[in-house]
């Protein structure tokens, strides 16, 4: 990079103004009916984005609850309680300003819409009794670990890379990223689900099916 572009001058700073939103003090909910096959669930929670401390530990509490079949969200939703045909969970942590953590399901035929909801909250919450297994945890941190690194094999990622971090404060920062996402422990994907995935954080949004015309 020094011999390609160290000898462009740079430009003026641009001054970036903090990003500061109100914290929310209860629940949202709405709902939409619209024609549709299945009632669907989707439910929001403000959260922190990278370099804050607390994204390592939410990444690798995404990838426990919805990386892939095996993950708790897919397992306890769709194969044991069958109350969905779909669940699953949504962080992305490289955003420069707070962003929010999703969760979300289709209910399986004949499913109340409230069953779903109730079910994602009690597998949320089965993480405080039930915290994941250090074998869980190691098991995350390696998929999160191994998808970084491989895409590094490509000079396109890389640039892409290296661009996201620079916008995030530094591309320095890439090397801490994996080292935050290596610490994180037991303790920490606890502290997060309690700190952040609360009722009075989050917003929740309903698709209530109808027939066709019914609107």
């Amino acid at each position: 990079m020094r011999r390609s572009f160290g000898g462009v001058s740079s430009g003026e700073p641009v001054r970036q103004r903090p990003y500061i939103e109100p914290e929310q003090k209860g629940e949202r909910r709405l709902s939409l009916r619209k024609e549709a096959e299945l009632p669907f669930f989707i439910a929001a929670y403000h959260v922190p984005c990278f370099p804050h401390e607390d994204s390592f530990a939410l990444d690798v509490l995404n990838l426990i609850l919805s990386g892939g079949k095996s993950s708790r969200l897919y397992q306890s939703l769709v194969y044991e309680k069958k109350v969905a045909l779909s669940a699953s969970a949504d962080y992305s942590g490289f955003n420069r300003d707070p962003y929010l953590y999703f969760f979300s399901a289709t209910a399986s035929p004949g499913t109340p819409i409230s069953d779903v909801e109730s079910a994602l909250y009690r597998a949320i919450e089965s993480l405080e009794q039930s915290p994941p297994s250090e074998r869980e945890i190691q098991k995350a941190k390696n998929q999160i670990e191994s998808s970084f690194i491989m895409g590094l094999d490509s000079i396109y990622v890389q640039a892409m890379q290296y661009g996201m971090f620079e916008m995030l404060g530094g591309w320095r920062l890439l090397d801490k990223y994996l080292d935050g996402i290596r610490n994180v422990t037991q303790a920490d994907v606890v502290r997060i689900v309690r700190k952040y995935l609360r009722e009075e954080n989050r917003t929740v949004g309903i698709l209530i099916p109808t027939k066709k015309g019914k609107e």
